[in-house]
């Protein structure tokens, strides 16, 4: 009988014990997660994050699942980034929202880059110099950043001229996003940027409203504008990019190991990503050209000059939104 009660109270200690082990030692946290992206469950988006759940679940032992809600299911732009605050949404793809904070404008400032080179090694994941930055913004705004999710980079559709500098500019309405800073940037390039609700542009394109629209790459050219434009001009103005974010507090409460897993996870996601969006640009480019839009890129000379004009007239408004400790960071490592 002593001895019964002797391995019944070995029994009660050791399981005390396990109760109270940290994460991760005996019993690793299970955590049924969510993660929002507004575009198509079939878009390349849509794959990723399904690409992002698979891999988190299978490191994890299936302890971490996360189910992947598409096409704005859990709400718009807005209420998914207000839901990712305040921890109801674990996960976001998808552009910052500058209301909340006007120095992510830093991921729109122009002509930072204009070689996929260039934009792979500003955005490496974790020690890419805008990486950093934007991470630190985002640590701010107390959301964790995991990296970017690239897209292309922007330029211009047209019908009446191909204007590929400021003096053909003269005169040319372009439909632009109703940010800063695309208002200033298409008018430091020559043209007349009129503010138009996304929508809405095909039509005001096919009654003269407008004569094109910025904002977009090839894909975006192509699958929204491809019967309304002649001409697609690839200014590399921006690069389009979406972001991977992360609830903070989630974050903090992971074990170590489990940030690990987390981490990996999106970085092999964002690497295969930028492999895909390079081949999808060029993809885009040439069925814009059997689509009858002719594509033009600038010239050495052409690209110059428009890279000068908006860093001389753009970056000194986008220091106001992001700070000048930040625009002195871009100067340091920008294309030169």
């Amino acid at each position: 009988m002593r001895a019964k009660l002797i391995l019944l109270g070995v029994t009660a200690l050791v399981l005390a014990f396990l109760a109270g082990t940290p994460r991760g030692f005996a019993a690793e946290q299970k955590y049924d997660l969510k993660l929002a992206q507004l575009f198509a469950t079939d878009s390349d988006l849509g794959k990723s994050a399904r690409q992002f759940a698979a891999l988190v679940k299978e490191k994890s032992g299936g302890r971490i699942s996360i189910s992947v809600f598409d096409g704005g299911q859990l709400g718009g732009q807005k209420e998914v980034y207000d839901a990712l605050l305040r921890g109801v949404v674990d996960f976001n793809m998808d552009w910052p929202m500058t209301s909340y904070n006007q120095k992510l404008a830093v991921v729109f400032a122009p002509y930072m880059f204009t070689s996929w080179e260039q934009a792979k090694a500003a955005y490496a994941v974790p020690d890419g110099w805008l990486t950093k930055i934007v991470g630190k913004v985002f640590e701010e705004s107390k959301i964790k950043y995991l990296g970017p999710y690239p897209y292309e980079f922007s330029g211009v559709t047209l019908n009446a001229a191909p204007a590929t500098n400021a003096d053909m500019a003269k005169g040319i309405k372009v439909r632009v996003p109703p940010i800063e800073p695309f208002m200033s940037v298409w008018e430091a390039l020559g043209f007349i940027p009129t503010p138009i609700d996304y929508a809405e542009t095909p039509t005001a394109i096919q009654t003269g409203v407008v004569d094109g629209q910025v904002g977009g790459g090839p894909e975006q050219a192509w699958s929204d504008f491809r019967d309304v434009s002649k001409y697609y001009i690839h200014y590399k103005d921006y690069f389009s990019c979406a972001q991977f974010m992360m609830n903070q507090d989630l974050w903090n409460r992971m074990s170590p190991a489990d940030r690990e897993i987390i981490v990996q996870a999106a970085a092999k996601v964002i690497a295969d990503r930028f492999v895909q969006a390079e081949v999808s640009e060029r993809r885009y480019i040439e069925e814009l050209g059997k689509a009858k839009v002719q594509v033009i890129q600038l010239s050495p000379e052409d690209a110059a000059r428009a890279k000068k004009l908006v860093r001389e007239k753009v970056w000194p408004k986008l220091a106001k939104l992001v700070g000048e400790d930040i625009i002195t960071q871009i100067k340091a490592n920008a294309e030169k």
